[in-house]
């Protein structure tokens, strides 16, 4: 499951209510939700994005068209244009 870039609080909060009972989930000051487990070397890093590339509807015309603002930067330059013209389905 994905959230919508900047608005991530809410998948964050379930993500952690999911965890187990001994992981001790932190939450730094840029929103990045954290798990320590164990000691020693190796350490290992396992990362899981929770955000995703979208928008948010801000109106909708009389014939039908969305009038959509973008909430992140995006991961590629031509990815608005890909929606371009096209149908949605809800």
């Amino acid at each position: 499951m994905l959230s919508v870039a900047g608005h991530e609080e809410g998948m964050r909060k379930l993500v952690a209510a999911g965890l187990p009972n001994w992981a001790r989930p932190e939450t730094d000051s840029m929103g990045n939700l954290a798990v320590l487990t164990g000691s020693g070397r190796p350490r290992v890093l396992i990362a899981a994005p929770l955000d995703a590339d979208g928008y948010i509807v801000s109106g909708i015309t009389a014939k039908g068209y969305l009038r959509l603002h973008q909430m992140a930067q995006t991961s590629h330059a031509l990815f608005d244009q890909y929606a371009y013209g096209s149908r949605s389905w809800w």
